[in-house]
């Protein structure tokens, strides 16, 4: 089973992408795929398609600067997505538990919460897609 996480800005520039690299290969999976990429705002609309009528419009603005402000880290992992959100811990990363990705590194909630986890295999392969451009 493959899944897809996106490490986002705020975990670039706080120096944190190998340590939770390291986490997921001490969880038994393996990196299959990692690549570096600058997105854009048609990319954000895309990824976020699902939620993008629910935010409000300075919400929306918040989130598209942020994701497109600086590159972000695609990876492809060899592992069960459900065991991986496990990991990441709530969206919500202030309410994250202690022990999650979230819980452990988090200093602010919203969009600035590290990482992004694909819910299932089915939504990991298509955001897999339209993260590599594949």
């Amino acid at each position: 089973m493959k899944t897809f996480v996106i490490f986002k800005p705020d975990t670039i520039q706080r120096r944190l992408v190998g340590e939770i690299l390291a986490r997921f290969e001490r969880a038994g999976m393996f990196i299959l795929r990692i690549e570096r990429r600058q997105m854009d705002f048609d990319w954000f609309d895309l990824h976020y398609s699902h939620i993008i009528d629910k935010l409000t419009p300075s919400k929306l603005t918040e989130m598209r600067n942020f994701m497109t402000s600086t590159s972000m880290i695609g990876v492809i992992l060899a592992g069960d997505p459900g065991k991986v959100k496990r990991m990441v811990g709530a969206t919500d990363s202030l309410a994250a538990a202690p022990g999650t990705i979230r819980g452990d590194y988090a200093r602010s909630s919203g969009c600035y919460n590290l990482i992004h986890a694909a819910d299932n295999a089915v939504i990991a392969k298509a955001e897999a897609r339209l993260f590599f451009g594949d």
